[in-house]
């Protein structure tokens, strides 16, 4: 009843996470100040306790709900597996394309079952003990419930490289043995980067705070004229990054909305002023930062700004410095501990895709584009610069920029459909970043003569063999047929001086079997041409 006297909070009766618990606090500091909200925080704890003692949550196997969708899902995936085998049988993808495409189909299953998890414990059992403990942020993550009730996936061997076998099955069920001992690989890998990569981190930080310890808060004024100007027009911002960078610094010059003086110089930014700053989009703000300060072995009040302990400016002499330094390089001890926690199994991601936002028939300039291929081994574009093309739709036409470094999947002028997949975004280093080079193998079906078109020659360390080289794009044809008696006139394949037995002769028939063969980039690239003696047979 006080705190509805003072403000108009309302009641709100909804699940509140970590998240919400931060903006509660932020909103309580900055209506109530600290000693009061000090005081409803007790009070929030105590009362989380005492439902927790209440609830008496205890974890059984029998609350590890599987997801149902499983079984179609592996089987559809393996079916996609069984199918690049084929291919790569035959020829038409590479080892490299192989894995990768490999590797994506079971991360999709997994990340496919991954967000089907919340909504089958919401739906069939919203108390179950792990989903209430794992999403609420209490025990656990989302991880280690996708490898309880999931599939775990893919796994990293010990150089941290991915592991194409994913593991189909999931804890709840229990592993094979073949699993069990993919598993051991990210699990001794975890337990070795728990041990020896933790001592980096530690020493990344006492460096940092090394060379940072002196920078304390002396003054309140420097007395510096300079800042630097921020704007969300120039960096192109979103509004919520441009009003946290924004909130808590200092105006270096007073703030004018046309001829009004809305805000002074030395006033530090609050959310108020920001927004209407956002709303009446003024000139770009100038700020005072730690880079603008005159002092050269300490720092202000006014050029650090505000504090996030008490929402006020820094106070003085708070050691500002070994704050930044050990803020840096505490994530840095929680990333390498990663591994640890999931138990080596591959958290990486794919790359990001660019949907047609309708229907319609898409241009682009061809010629800032090369031809490649995809990672499935599917031709496609690569854009070397930002690539901007055009869907036009019976009224519309809609401009859609592909990033640089990205593969677009689509012809010129062709003709597509809402949502479809026109470009994939590959806008750092990715996960399947594989380089290899691969001896492609063109397997012959049938025996018979070989022929070919453009000059054929040995190679210089196997001259008398016959490996030959192709410098360029070929075409390989194939005399053969079936032997027997025949109505047409027949021909013999032996050759001058053979031996031949008096009841034997080769007839054949000639049928012609033509074979492509392409070198790419001029490439000289090897085949090896076998050749089979043709058996003779009796009349």
């Amino acid at each position: 009843l006080f705190m509805a006297e003072r403000i108009n909070f309302g009641f709100y009766n909804k699940v509140i996470d970590g998240t919400a618990i931060k903006r509660l606090i932020s909103r309580l500091i900055d209506h109530f100040g600290m000693a009061y909200t000090s005081y409803i925080l007790d009070q929030i704890k105590t009362l989380g306790f005492q439902q927790a003692t209440a609830t008496s949550i205890s974890l059984g196997i029998d609350d590890l709900l599987t997801v149902p969708s499983k079984k179609w899902l592996v089987q559809d995936a393996e079916q996609e597996s069984f199918s690049l085998e084929e291919h790569h049988h035959y020829g038409n993808v590479q080892t490299i394309e192989k894995l990768r495409q490999s590797i994506e189909i079971w991360y999709a299953i997994s990340e496919y079952l991954r967000q089907e998890m919340n909504p089958n414990f919401r739906m069939t059992e919203p108390f179950n003990p792990v989903y209430i403990m794992s999403f609420s942020g209490a025990r656990g993550n989302a991880s280690q419930v996708h490898q309880l009730v999931g599939m775990r996936g893919l796994m990293v061997d010990a150089q941290g490289q991915m592991i194409d076998l994913a593991i189909q099955s999931n804890l709840r069920e229990g592993l094979s043995l073949t699993e069990y001992i993919i598993s051991c690989y990210g699990a001794r890998k975890g337990v070795v980067d728990t041990a020896v990569r933790t001592a980096d981190a530690g020493y990344l930080t006492r460096r940092l705070v090394e060379v940072v310890q002196h920078i304390v808060v002396r003054r309140t004024d420097c007395g510096t004229t300079g800042g630097i100007l921020v704007s969300p027009r120039n960096g192109m911002m979103p509004e919520e990054i441009f009003i946290h960078t924004l909130i808590g610094r200092v105006l270096s010059d007073n703030l004018y909305i046309g001829s009004r003086c809305i805000a002074v110089r030395n006033q530090d930014l609050g959310v108020g002023l920001i927004n209407r700053f956002i709303t009446f989009r003024t000139q770009p703000i100038s700020i005072r930062t730690p880079f603008t300060c005159k002092s050269t072995s300490w720092i202000c009040r006014l050029c650090y700004g505000r504090s996030t302990t008490h929402g006020d400016l820094v106070e003085l002499g708070e050691a500002v410095g070994i704050i930044a330094g050990q803020s840096i390089g505490e994530p840095g001890t929680q990333l390498i501990l990663r591994t640890f926690h999931t138990g080596g199994v591959f958290t990486g991601g794919t790359a990001a895709h660019v949907r047609a936002p309708s229907n319609g028939k898409i241009q682009f300039n061809e010629d800032l584009v090369h031809p490649t291929r995809t990672r499935h081994g599917h031709p496609a574009f690569l854009c070397s610069i930002d690539l901007y093309v055009t869907i036009e739709s019976e009224d519309i036409l809609h401009n859609v920029t592909i990033p640089s470094k990205s593969i677009l999947l689509v012809q010129n002028n062709q003709y597509v459909q809402s949502e479809q997949v026109i470009a994939e975004v590959h806008g750092g280093t990715s996960p399947f970043n594989f380089t290899n080079r691969i001896r492609k193998y063109v397997y012959c079906h049938s025996e018979g003569e070989m022929h070919w078109s453009t000059g054929v020659y040995h190679t210089s360390e196997s001259r008398y063999s016959n490996v030959h080289c192709l410098t360029k794009t070929s075409h390989l044809w194939i005399l053969s047929g079936g032997s027997g008696s025949s109505s047409t006139v027949p021909f013999s394949l032996h050759k001058d001086q053979d031996q031949m037995n008096t009841h034997s002769l080769s007839v054949e028939k000639r049928y012609i079997s033509n074979f492509s063969v392409n070198s790419e980039n001029n490439d000289q690239v090897q085949y090896k041409l076998f050749s089979s003696d043709l058996s003779s047979k009796k009349k």
